[in-house]
């Protein structure tokens, strides 16, 4: 099986894009309500009667003129935000972030509606109030993940280690033993963005798979601030080189693998739906040899999160495309647990099954 880290690039959805990273939504929200207003200063002019060439032109100038303006509308805020949230403290930092939170859902409500409808897919038996008060505290939880990572590099080395602890460590120490490196897969599941972080404070050797940003001036200050820790930024577009190559200089590589792969993702059931992933890391590992190790951290009070690792066994005896599938399954099967544990520590705005099996799309 050829390893595809790319899931299908045209993914676009209403309330933003999937290739956005996932808190930034809170700091785009302001640029996103010019949509809403009349014109001139936002939304969208009744189509000209005449559909001519130059409309269309007009039209495309436009948009584009919209889409740059909300680009450095974004970027504005981010760098704003940073600037504010590096001389919080951090009770000051998560309760703004509990607030910007609040007014996403209950204000804003982007991607509202595609959280509710995941809540009630993934959880029947839960009530309507139970699902609405998951929804609320998964934008609060969202939004304090963003403002963590930005917050990051005021609190440095020692702060960061001052409030994490770690659990099965020995499977990451063994790893690195063994020499071979190993495939580090995560998901959209408590912060992230921190686990990463901490591993590389600890004296962990990791890089990070990431995915180009829709705005390329908040994408560099994003990974701005990763590298800012000692760790690599692999781009999506060089994944496979540059993957293999830090597996070989016994590397950990993390890789967020819960995203909707699109049609030339691996199906597998995730809380009973048949959910496409993408088959790279798990074809990569097969490749290299490297172990593959499941990370996330569960939130705590005051700021404190616990950091775990569990193994992921790659078993022998079978093709690469079954071995794919059942490392991709246990993956999936695990991240489960942990959401059903924590369902608000899940990012449930994506579209998580919006890819189809071919037989029911039809």
């Amino acid at each position: 099986m050829r390893a595809n880290l790319k899931a299908d690039g045209r993914r676009k959805c209403a309330g933003g894009t999937d290739g956005q990273f996932y808190w930034i939504f809170l700091f785009s929200s302001v640029s996103r309500l010019s949509c809403c207003w009349p014109p001139p200063f936002g939304g969208r002019r009744r189509a000209c009667a005449q559909n001519d060439d130059s409309g269309r032109v007009r039209r495309g100038m436009k948009s584009r003129t919209l889409k740059k303006t909300r680009h450095y509308i974004e970027y504005a805020l981010l760098i704003l935000a940073c600037r504010i949230v590096r001389k919080m403290s951090l009770a000051a930092a998560l309760r703004t972030a509990n607030a910007l939170g609040d007014a996403t859902f209950r204000i804003l409500r982007i991607r509202r509606c595609v959280t509710e409808e995941n809540l009630r897919a993934a959880f029947p038996e839960k009530r309507p109030g139970e699902i609405e008060e998951i929804a609320r505290s998964a934008y609060r939880h969202a939004a304090r993940t963003g403002i963590e990572l930005i917050r990051g590099p005021a609190e440095g080395k020692e702060g960061l280690l001052g409030r994490v602890r770690f659990v099965r460590r020995e499977l990451l120490d063994e790893a690195l033993e063994a020499g071979r490196g190993a495939v580090l897969l995560t998901g959209h599941f408590g912060n992230w963005e921190l686990f990463g972080a901490a591993l590389v404070h600890a004296g962990y050797p990791v890089s990070f798979v990431v995915r180009e940003q829709n705005n390329r001036m908040t994408d560099r200050v994003i990974n701005g601030i990763r590298t800012q820790t000692g760790a690599e930024v692999i781009p999506l577009g060089m994944a496979i080189r540059g993957v293999i190559r830090n597996l070989r200089a016994n590397k950990f590589v993390a890789l967020v693998a819960d995203q909707d792969a699109g049609r030339r993702g691996v199906f597998v059931e995730f809380f009973g739906r048949p959910s496409s992933t993408a088959a790279g890391p798990a074809a990569l590992a097969i490749k290299t040899g490297a172990p593959v190790l499941f990370g996330y951290a569960v939130r705590e009070a005051r700021g404190r999160h616990v950091l775990y690792a569990e193994s992921i066994p790659v078993p022998a005896g079978l093709t690469e495309e079954e071995t794919v599938r059942t490392v991709l399954q246990d993956y999936s099967d695990q991240l489960e647990r942990r959401i059903r544990e924590h369902p608000d520590h899940w990012f449930w705005m994506h579209k998580r099954w919006k890819t189809r099996i071919p037989e029911q799309a039809g």
